[in-house]
């Protein structure tokens, strides 16, 4: 068994949910805004402190620039990109906002368990994950870890999981 440390990346113009319907909502390459800056630098802060991991540390990342730009931010600068980390595909519909009330009381779709029991299955070796929030939703479930917190992490957000090797 192996602690990972799941950090959802900060607020990007690809979550900001004023661009809904622009081509910067859940675009790749969006970049942190102000705020999501400053989540970051809380992570970082939290995963130095609190945890003691070292800014030398490398980490894993997804593909995605604000997962990046998230781990930069928070003082680490030797990572490598999981495919396996990226954000998982979301259909912005007409049941677009019903479904994220669903996840948001935890009821998670079979389509992001699948995903979060890939992740799982292709781990990266990193001890720290710069990732997505229903990604670690996803894995969270399927560990049974963190059920007495909000499926999908905040910002910034740090969660301490249990892995097996």
């Amino acid at each position: 068994m192996r602690t990972v440390y799941l950090v959802r990346h900060g607020i990007s113009e690809a979550n900001n949910r004023e661009n809904i319907g622009t081509p910067a909502f859940g675009a790749g390459d969006a970049e942190l805004m102000p705020a999501g800056i400053e989540q970051a630098a809380s992570a970082g802060s939290i995963l130095i402190g609190r945890f003691a991991l070292l800014q030398a540390d490398h980490v894993a990342t997804s593909t995605m620039v604000r997962a990046q730009q998230t781990a930069k931010e928070a003082g680490f600068v030797n990572f490598t990109e999981y495919t396996q980390l990226d954000e998982m595909p979301v259909v912005l519909d007409e049941h677009a906002t019903e479904r994220r009330d669903r996840w948001r009381s935890g009821e998670l779709d079979s389509h992001i368990l699948s995903h979060a029991h890939t992740t799982l299955n292709n781990a990266p070796p990193e001890q720290v994950w710069f990732t997505h929030g229903l990604r670690i939703a996803g894995i969270c479930r399927v560990l049974g870890e963190h059920q007495d917190k909000r499926p999908i992490p905040h910002f910034g957000e740090v969660r301490e999981i249990t892995i097996a090797e």
